[in-house]
């Protein structure tokens, strides 16, 4: 029986260690270098060298996982996907795009198989570091659209973005936000305001006034023929936070909105400076709000209006079609000379950026700043350090002769173009 029991032992031993040498791999991945550091833009190249074991001599098929969906814009390649003796080994590169933005460590995982051996991996790290001159996310641009530039983001209180007119999901990416214009209203031109009864007001320059809640439901349209709006043309929309109020500005004169109707401000029914005037801008700066007009820069202070024009302030042109105000109350606009405009708002020529601060003038242009030849400002915002950041253009929406995205910082300028930035002094 103990002769028995010795051969069932030893046969199970002898099978087992068989078993277990068929599991042994044949053959092992290394990269000379786990981590490689470089700039946006730069390529990093991996070697992996391949060591066999116990004379294997077949073949190796060769797979690359990206771990990272935010590196699906850069080249990632393998040199072989099959490699056969001598195992001289297979190089992987890695190249970001120069649009790519986001720093980190980013994952490629390398693996070998083959019929005869278990699968032998390996992992290469790539970190990023991002330019910092220039850290631009680009949006996801619908290609059916006819108008494919986009109006505007904002963000309201909750931290929803909205793109154009469109809520944007927390979780999507910027890069992936869609670009989808309400059909009904056509492209939307201005921002949308958010009032603090979590209702959305869109302004378009054609059609009037659209009201409606959050989810999109509840739809009311305000027209010059169903309301007390002066003109459809509104191309101008701003909010009173501390009252609530909403602004409109139209073709034909200012509007304020009231519970169910509109009253317009003029010198008719109110104390007003305004008249049948063209409003291209309207901004609420605290208890102040300022009115861009064709016929001068407008001030009202809750009681009081006074108008600027180039005959009683220097104000270098006298139409203030876009601007901004500061924390200081410095008012930066761009100017035109024309008296009219494209339908829409736009001027077909530009004199450049002005800064007012309630009692003089400085006008920037393409003599003394980074501006194109024909001074174009599309829009103008200023962040929380106070930078001034211009939106340019050659014409309308001609980017001939543009500058580009322009920041100043009251002392230099720095011009973002899609082909290079460059930065100046005052």
């Amino acid at each position: 029986m103990k002769t028995l029991l010795s051969i069932v032992l030893l046969t199970t031993a002898l099978f087992g260690f068989a078993k277990t040498t068929a599991k042994q791999k044949n053959f092992t991945l290394k990269p000379e270098n786990d981590t490689i550091s470089i700039n946006v833009g730069e390529t990093a190249v991996f070697t992996i060298n391949i060591t066999a074991f116990n004379g294997f001599d077949a073949s190796i098929f060769i797979d690359l996982k990206v771990g990272s969906p935010q590196m699906q814009s850069s080249s990632v390649a393998l040199t072989n996907s099959i490699v056969n003796v001598p195992y001289t080994g297979v190089k992987l590169t890695v190249t970001t795009s120069k649009l790519f933005t986001k720093g980190g460590v980013y994952s490629f995982e390398i693996t070998a198989t083959n019929d005869e051996s278990f699968p032998s991996a390996a992992t290469c790290y790539v970190r990023v570091i991002p330019d910092t001159r220039s850290q631009w996310r680009f949006v996801k641009i619908e290609e059916s659209l006819t108008y494919k530039t986009p109006r505007f983001i904002l963000q309201d209180s909750e931290g929803y973005y909205w793109f154009n007119n469109q809520k944007q999901n927390k979780d999507t990416p910027i890069e992936e936000w869609g670009n989808r214009y309400t059909p009904a209203y056509g492209p939307t031109q201005l921002p949308i305001v958010i009032d603090l009864k979590n209702k959305v007001w869109v302004a378009d320059s054609w059609l009037g006034v659209v009201r409606y809640n959050l989810d999109g439901t509840n739809k009311t349209v305000y027209t010059a023929y169903n309301s007390s709006l002066p003109d459809n043309h509104a191309l101008a929309l701003a909010m009173d936070r501390s009252t609530g109020t909403i602004w409109t500005g139209t073709r034909n004169g200012l509007a304020r909105f009231e519970g169910k109707d509109w009253v317009v401000l003029n010198s008719g029914n109110t104390n007003s400076v305004m008249g049948n005037d063209l409003i291209s801008s309207i901004v609420v700066s605290g208890s102040i709000m300022w009115i861009g007009t064709s016929k001068g820069l407008v001030k009202y202070d809750g009681k009081e209006w006074k108008r600027f024009t180039p005959e009683n302030s220097g104000m270098p042109a006298p139409y203030a079609r876009v601007f901004a105000v500061e924390s200081n109350g410095d008012v930066w606009m761009g100017l035109s000379r024309d008296t009219i405009d494209n339908g829409i708002g736009e001027n077909g020529t530009m004199i450049g950026l002005a800064k007012f601060d309630g009692t003089a003038w400085t006008l920037f242009d393409n003599k003394n700043s980074p501006l194109g030849a024909r001074n174009y400002v599309n829009s103008v915002a200023i962040d929380k350090k106070g930078n001034k950041w211009i939106s340019t253009c050659g014409h309308q929406n001609s980017f001939t002769t543009a500058a580009g995205i322009v920041k100043f910082d009251n002392t230099s300028w720095t011009s973002y173009t899609m082909q290079k930035f460059s930065t100046s002094g005052k």
